[in-house]
């Protein structure tokens, strides 16, 4: 009976071992990656943050403070501060807060000199930039976001070589309307706006679906030198090539270029841009009204960059 008892025992171990599913590991430096549906191309993993530690990454991060765009708040009415960011219980929290700061005085770029200007704000919001530059690649992120009349939430890469505007936003999110409406609250937080700007060129889609604000979401940008893919929760929603004439099915740069079609003036360089992250509070008839609920944060499970094996 011992005997038998203890060959029962390894045989029940054995099977134990057969189905009980392993753990999955962090993926590695070195380790090709699982993609979107329908995509082929093989990645590897160069720059990951789970924002598992107490506070920011400063080797991988810094804090947006004041209001390095649209300083005459043509299209926002927020100050952005590094308090405002907060790594806490494995995640990254980019709150938007009512915050009265009358007369602020704040210094933006323009051309060739910093320009002071002073504006009585009443929120502030966060935001981060990337450290290091990178380009072609694919660009991840998975968040949950803020929800309300004047959230802009984003996540985007951003560069200007030569003094050129050199952007790829992967998601915005902002106030929707319909007809002759100009906001439509059941519409917030659900549609994916997805755009590639290029030295004052422009091309921008956009996709309705799932109130993004109820739950983590998954949006994936795949960049090379022939195509820009947008992904949501591994499902393609837009395609952008840089040949007139290639089709979604026939993604042949060198054929296209071999019959000299013109290339999309709109498709960025690989010069390198820094990765954003953060909300940005819309001004004017887009501003927040008395149902905004304040404060509320875009929630990022993690941000990660792959470069792709040739």
């Amino acid at each position: 009976m011992h005997f038998v008892m203890k060959g029962f025992c390894l045989i029940s171990c054995l099977f134990c071992l057969l189905v009980t599913p392993l753990r999955a590991q962090p993926p590695q430096a070195d380790t090709s990656v699982v993609l979107p549906s329908g995509v082929e191309e093989r990645f590897k993993l160069v720059l990951e943050d789970r924002f598992e530690g107490p506070e920011l990454d400063n080797k991988k991060w810094k804090a947006t403070k004041g209001v390095p765009r649209d300083p005459e708040m043509v299209n926002s009415i927020h100050y952005y501060k590094p308090e405002n960011v907060e790594v806490s219980d494995g995640s990254l929290k980019l709150w938007v807060r009512r915050d009265t700061m009358p007369n602020k005085e704040y210094k933006t770029w323009i051309d060739v000199a910093m320009v002071s200007f002073t504006y009585d704000f009443e929120f502030s919001s966060a935001e981060i930039e990337s450290a290091e530059k990178y380009g072609y690649g694919m660009y991840e992120i998975r968040c949950k976001l803020p929800r309300g009349k004047g959230y802009w939430p984003a996540f985007w890469m951003y560069g200007e070589p030569q003094g050129r505007n050199n952007e790829l936003d992967v998601f915005e999110f902002w106030n929707e309307g319909a007809f002759l409406r100009r906001f439509v609250p059941r519409r917030l937080s659900s549609v994916q706006h997805m755009t590639a700007h290029f030295d004052g060129g422009m091309s921008k889609g956009s996709q309705r679906g799932v109130d993004a604000s109820e739950g983590f979401h998954t949006y994936t940008l795949i960049w090379d030198d022939c195509k820009i893919l947008w992904f949501f929760d591994g499902e393609l929603r837009r395609s952008l090539y840089q040949y007139k004439g290639v089709r979604d099915r026939d993604p042949d740069c060198s054929r296209a270029a071999s019959r000299r079609n013109p290339k999309m003036n709109v498709f960025p360089t690989d010069e390198g841009l820094r990765i954003l992250a953060g909300v940005a509070v819309q001004s004017g008839k887009d501003a927040p009204d008395v149902d905004t609920e304040f404060p509320q944060a875009m929630e990022v499970d993690y941000i990660r960059f792959y470069e792709q094996v040739d």
